[in-house]
Protein backbone atom coordinates (compact mmCIF):
# COMPACT_ATOMS: atom_id res chain seq x y z
CA UNK A 1 0.00 0.00 0.00
CA UNK A 2 2.77 2.42 0.68
CA UNK A 3 3.85 1.92 -2.59
CA UNK A 4 1.06 3.06 -4.24
CA UNK A 5 0.60 6.22 -2.18
CA UNK A 6 3.76 6.99 -2.81
CA UNK A 7 2.84 6.39 -6.76
CA UNK A 8 0.24 8.37 -6.44
CA UNK A 9 2.06 11.23 -5.03
CA UNK A 10 5.06 10.58 -6.89
CA UNK A 11 4.57 13.38 -9.69
CA UNK A 12 4.50 16.09 -6.77
CA UNK A 13 7.29 15.18 -5.01
CA UNK A 14 9.49 14.97 -8.32
CA UNK A 15 8.26 18.85 -8.73
CA UNK A 16 5.83 17.73 -11.70
CA UNK A 17 2.12 18.93 -11.76
CA UNK A 18 -0.86 16.89 -12.18
CA UNK A 19 -3.31 16.94 -14.93
CA UNK A 20 -5.95 18.87 -12.47
CA UNK A 21 -3.62 21.13 -11.29
CA UNK A 22 -2.21 22.74 -14.43
CA UNK A 23 -3.78 26.07 -13.87
CA UNK A 24 -4.55 29.00 -16.79
CA UNK A 25 -1.82 30.63 -15.93
CA UNK A 26 0.30 27.59 -17.35
CA UNK A 27 -1.74 26.92 -20.58
CA UNK A 28 -1.40 30.47 -21.46
CA UNK A 29 1.97 30.70 -20.59
CA UNK A 30 3.09 27.63 -22.73
CA UNK A 31 1.08 29.21 -25.63
CA UNK A 32 2.99 32.58 -25.46
CA UNK A 33 6.39 30.64 -25.65
CA UNK A 34 5.63 28.44 -27.89
CA UNK A 35 4.28 31.89 -29.95
CA UNK A 36 7.58 33.67 -29.26
CA UNK A 37 10.10 31.13 -29.81
CA UNK A 38 8.61 30.86 -33.68
CA UNK A 39 9.68 33.89 -34.17
CA UNK A 40 12.95 34.22 -32.40
CA UNK A 41 11.51 36.04 -28.86
CA UNK A 42 11.89 35.03 -25.35
CA UNK A 43 9.44 35.06 -23.25
CA UNK A 44 10.20 34.78 -19.58
CA UNK A 45 6.55 35.39 -18.31
CA UNK A 46 3.58 36.25 -20.50
CA UNK A 47 1.30 38.85 -20.01
CA UNK A 48 -1.42 37.69 -18.86
CA UNK A 49 -5.19 39.47 -20.67
CA UNK A 50 -7.05 36.76 -18.72
CA UNK A 51 -10.70 36.24 -19.52
CA UNK A 52 -11.74 33.88 -16.46
CA UNK A 53 -15.06 33.47 -16.25
CA UNK A 54 -16.85 36.65 -15.13
CA UNK A 55 -13.48 38.63 -13.86
CA UNK A 56 -14.24 42.03 -15.28
CA UNK A 57 -11.60 44.70 -16.44
CA UNK A 58 -11.20 47.37 -13.69
CA UNK A 59 -10.05 50.85 -15.77
CA UNK A 60 -8.32 53.28 -13.35
CA UNK A 61 -7.10 55.44 -16.32
CA UNK A 62 -3.60 55.19 -15.47
CA UNK A 63 -3.58 51.00 -15.37
CA UNK A 64 -6.11 48.77 -15.49
CA UNK A 65 -6.38 45.04 -14.43
CA UNK A 66 -8.98 42.40 -14.18
CA UNK A 67 -11.04 41.23 -10.75
CA UNK A 68 -13.74 38.99 -9.65
CA UNK A 69 -17.33 40.52 -9.68
CA UNK A 70 -17.71 40.66 -6.47
CA UNK A 71 -14.77 43.59 -6.53
CA UNK A 72 -16.67 47.33 -5.98
CA UNK A 73 -14.71 50.05 -6.23
CA UNK A 74 -15.09 52.11 -2.92
CA UNK A 75 -14.47 56.18 -2.54
CA UNK A 76 -11.61 56.82 -0.96
CA UNK A 77 -9.37 60.62 -1.23
CA UNK A 78 -6.01 60.22 -1.09
CA UNK A 79 -3.47 62.97 0.52
CA UNK A 80 -0.22 63.18 -2.38
CA UNK A 81 -1.22 60.17 -4.81
CA UNK A 82 -4.09 58.91 -6.72
CA UNK A 83 -5.36 56.27 -4.40
CA UNK A 84 -8.39 53.30 -4.59
CA UNK A 85 -9.84 50.34 -2.73
CA UNK A 86 -11.70 47.71 -3.80
CA UNK A 87 -13.74 45.17 -1.88
CA UNK A 88 -15.11 41.60 -2.46
CA UNK A 89 -16.86 38.71 -0.45
CA UNK A 90 -13.09 38.09 1.00
CA UNK A 91 -10.48 40.17 -0.64
CA UNK A 92 -9.62 43.70 -0.21
CA UNK A 93 -7.28 45.80 -2.75
CA UNK A 94 -5.66 48.77 -2.20
CA UNK A 95 -3.64 50.91 -4.38
CA UNK A 96 -1.73 54.00 -4.52
CA UNK A 97 -0.58 55.80 -7.37
CA UNK A 98 2.20 58.10 -7.14
CA UNK A 99 5.93 59.80 -6.02
CA UNK A 100 5.57 58.17 -2.83
CA UNK A 101 3.63 54.81 -3.38
CA UNK A 102 5.08 52.17 -0.76
CA UNK A 103 8.07 50.36 -1.84
CA UNK A 104 7.54 47.15 0.16
CA UNK A 105 10.70 46.82 1.79
CA UNK A 106 11.42 44.50 4.29
CA UNK A 107 12.48 46.95 7.45
CA UNK A 108 13.64 46.06 10.59
CA UNK A 109 11.31 47.28 13.70
CA UNK A 110 8.18 47.07 11.53
CA UNK A 111 6.83 44.41 12.67
CA UNK A 112 7.08 42.33 9.64
CA UNK A 113 7.63 38.41 9.46
CA UNK A 114 7.57 35.90 6.92
CA UNK A 115 8.43 38.32 4.23
CA UNK A 116 9.19 36.63 0.66
CA UNK A 117 9.64 38.96 -2.58
CA UNK A 118 10.27 37.90 -6.54
CA UNK A 119 10.62 40.47 -9.71
CA UNK A 120 8.10 39.59 -12.34
CA UNK A 121 7.64 41.06 -15.47
CA UNK A 122 3.68 42.13 -15.44
CA UNK A 123 2.13 44.36 -17.62
CA UNK A 124 5.79 44.78 -19.67
CA UNK A 125 7.37 46.50 -16.50
CA UNK A 126 9.45 45.24 -13.80
CA UNK A 127 7.45 44.38 -10.22
CA UNK A 128 8.19 43.34 -7.46
CA UNK A 129 5.62 40.88 -6.07
CA UNK A 130 5.57 40.85 -1.90
CA UNK A 131 3.80 38.07 0.73
CA UNK A 132 4.14 39.16 4.19
CA UNK A 133 3.03 39.30 7.59
CA UNK A 134 2.61 42.17 9.71
CA UNK A 135 1.28 42.59 13.11
CA UNK A 136 -0.30 39.18 12.82
CA UNK A 137 -1.87 39.95 9.20
CA UNK A 138 -1.06 38.21 6.17
CA UNK A 139 -0.75 40.73 3.20
CA UNK A 140 0.39 40.02 -0.56
CA UNK A 141 1.43 43.35 -2.84
CA UNK A 142 3.06 44.31 -6.13
CA UNK A 143 5.27 47.09 -6.26
CA UNK A 144 5.96 48.71 -9.57
CA UNK A 145 9.29 51.22 -9.25
CA UNK A 146 8.48 53.24 -12.57
CA UNK A 147 4.67 53.18 -12.83
CA UNK A 148 4.21 56.11 -15.34
CA UNK A 149 5.22 59.63 -15.56
CA UNK A 150 9.43 60.72 -14.13
CA UNK A 151 9.30 58.88 -10.54
CA UNK A 152 5.55 57.73 -10.83
CA UNK A 153 4.86 54.52 -8.80
CA UNK A 154 2.38 51.87 -7.70
CA UNK A 155 1.87 50.22 -5.14
CA UNK A 156 -1.36 47.53 -4.79
CA UNK A 157 -1.99 45.42 -1.37
CA UNK A 158 -4.54 43.12 -0.50
CA UNK A 159 -5.62 41.00 1.84
CA UNK A 160 -8.08 38.30 2.29
CA UNK A 161 -9.59 35.28 4.63
CA UNK A 162 -7.73 32.22 3.08
CA UNK A 163 -5.10 31.28 1.01
CA UNK A 164 -6.83 30.54 -1.94
CA UNK A 165 -7.62 34.72 -1.86
CA UNK A 166 -4.35 35.55 -1.60
CA UNK A 167 -3.37 33.22 -4.97
CA UNK A 168 -6.39 35.16 -6.54
CA UNK A 169 -5.04 38.36 -5.30
CA UNK A 170 -1.66 37.93 -7.08
CA UNK A 171 -3.51 36.90 -9.95
CA UNK A 172 -5.22 39.96 -9.90
CA UNK A 173 -1.91 41.78 -9.97
CA UNK A 174 -0.16 39.55 -12.79
CA UNK A 175 -3.42 41.20 -15.00
CA UNK A 176 -2.38 44.84 -14.65
CA UNK A 177 -1.55 46.25 -17.62
CA UNK A 178 -0.37 50.40 -18.42
CA UNK A 179 -2.00 52.29 -21.29
CA UNK A 180 0.53 52.99 -24.18
CA UNK A 181 2.16 56.74 -24.41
Amino acid sequence: MPLLLLAALGAGFLGCKRRDDVTHKDVLHQEVKQETASVGIESPEPPITPHFPGWVLMDEKAFSFYAPPDMKSLPVQGVDSFVGEYHGDSITLHFDYGRFSNPLENRDGTGVSEYSSQVELIGGKNAKVVSLHSYGEKLVGVYFPSAGGEGIRLTVTATGKTPSDYETAKTIFRTIQFPHR
